[in-house]
């Protein structure tokens, strides 16, 4: 089974932007997202492959020794803090600027002291302490206690990873990481403009082109490429209107090459009667003729010939006041179906007098509808009278009208000769006359032109089916009128 592929509307330029913005914004997000959390396990990690010995010298139990009194407390003094050796729980040293008072300490302040290495509160209006026991070189037992006073923000836990290894890795790091996540975001950014910008800029291009080479007279020339809905639409209108006036270019060319035709085969046709007449004329008065009955006959002759013009201009006007655009039928209503048989009963001296055979089959009920009845008799009567011109005595011809829900169809059809295709192409053009057996038969060659002009201001179509040594069969389709029920 054959899949049918559903064609895909393209997407509107504005909802593809804002789609490239809505990526662009979560790729963000998700990437600030995976660095925070990057950052933070390699902070984790990294803290556990440093020794705090790797930090600045501010803690207790980096900075003792068993000679107290050369303890490097630089950066704890330049902090703004100091250092206290006990012993017995009384202060017996002191480094750097002591801020407070005491001298000596409860168990409860010492134990609280040595319970861990750094103590501080993000209150900065206490003070930050660490405290570490250790055996000097007297071989007495000391603790060594770090202070810092209130609002010493330097000992914070940043302020402690500051200048450290641990704290150069991690700003190493993270500017790393920071440096690359903006050159994605720039790369991405880069990427999407691009796709917008070349889906946009493409299909301009090439309307763009399109519009210059259509300008040129290349009325054949189509637009072709993909592009967002609202170049679409321009795309699309623009290979429309080069299509529209294709179109009208080919018609403009095709009445052209119509009006030389016509112009040309007026010319001839009534080029022969106006030489015929000249020539009986100039011979009657010449005196050529001197038999009366041949001069009755002459005179005779002239008089055909002219008819003949008279018929072939009445045509020619016919056809050309159809053809004005501000011609209007004049429609009356009336019974179509009855119209109809009146029209072919008219003709049953014809059919008798040719030898034709004829069935009408016409149902017997009102079909009311707006018709012109002169014009519509002429369409008719130029149907059947080539019908009895072309074809042979016994001949049958078969009439029926039919009216369905949306139309009212009538058809002549006949079993003669039939018409080849190459003609059933043209018969419905001016000065169209069959093969060349029929071309000297005396018929102005608009009859069928003028018939399919009728049926067309009807509202209606007319078309033709015909196989050689089969008969010919032409179908009138009228619409119905719209207050039938």
């Amino acid at each position: 089974m054959k899949t049918i592929k559903r064609k895909r509307k393209p997407k509107s330029i504005y909802i593809k932007i804002m789609l490239g913005y809505f990526i662009f914004g979560v790729v963000t997000i998700v990437l600030l997202f995976t660095l925070i959390i990057a950052l933070a396990f390699f902070t984790l990690f990294s803290a556990r492959r440093h020794d705090e010995n790797d930090f600045p010298k501010s803690t207790a139990k980096a900075i003792v020794c068993s000679d107290y009194k050369k303890i490097d407390s630089t950066y704890i003094e330049k902090s703004g803090g100091w250092v206290e050796i006990l012993k017995d729980n009384k202060v017996v040293f002191v480094k750097g600027d002591k801020k407070d008072n005491i001298n000596e300490y409860t168990e409860e302040q010492l134990i609280n002291y040595t319970s861990t290495d750094l103590k501080s509160s993000f209150d900065f209006n206490r003070v930050i302490y660490s405290a570490a026991a250790f055996k000097g070189q007297d071989g007495n037992n000391y603790i060594c206690l770090v202070k810092f006073p209130p609002k010493s923000g330097d000992m914070t836990f940043g302020g402690q990873l500051s200048g450290s290894p641990l704290g150069k890795e991690i700003e190493m790091f993270t500017t790393s990481i920071f440096s690359g996540a903006a050159l994605i975001l720039l790369i991405i950014m880069f990427i999407l403009s691009k796709i917008v910008a070349k889906q946009i800029s493409n299909p301009i291009k090439h309307i763009v082109k399109g519009i210059q080479t259509i300008s040129t007279g290349e009325y054949d020339y189509r637009i072709k490429c993909k592009a967002d809905s609202e170049l679409a639409m321009i795309r699309d209108a623009l290979n429309d209107m080069s299509k529209r006036i294709q179109e009208a270019e080919a018609q403009k060319k095709l009445a052209e090459e119509s009006k030389r035709m016509i112009i040309a085969d007026i010319s001839h046709d009534l080029k022969t009667p106006i030489t015929s007449i000249q020539g009986y004329a100039r011979a009657l008065n010449d005196g050529l003729v001197v038999d009366e009955e041949k001069k009755k006959k002459y005179l005779n002759y002239i008089y055909e010939k002219s008819n003949r013009m008279n018929y072939l201009i009445d045509e020619l006007f016919t056809f050309s006041k159809m053809d004005a655009p501000s011609y209007k039928l004049n429609l009356i209503e009336g019974d179509l179906a009855n119209f109809f048989r009146e029209s072919i009963i008219g003709f049953i001296p014809d059919f008798e007098k040719c030898n034709f055979n004829y069935n009408v089959d016409v149902r017997e009920e009102y079909i009311k509808y707006s018709f012109d009845r002169d014009e519509l008799y002429r369409a008719i009567s130029n149907i059947i009278i080539n019908a009895l011109k072309y074809n042979s005595p016994g001949t049958s011809l078969n009439f029926f009208l039919i009216k369905e829900e949306n139309k009212i169809t009538m058809s002549i059809e006949d079993d003669g000769i039939g018409i080849s295709e190459e003609v059933r192409k043209t018969i419905f053009n001016e000065f169209t006359r069959g093969d060349s057996a029929r071309r000297s038969d005396g018929g102005s060659g608009l009859g069928m032109a003028i018939t399919k002009k009728v049926i067309e201001l009807h509202g209606g179509n007319i078309g033709i089916e015909s196989e050689i040594g089969k008969g010919t069969k032409f179908i009138i389709n009228l619409p119905t009128m719209d207050d039938e029920s």
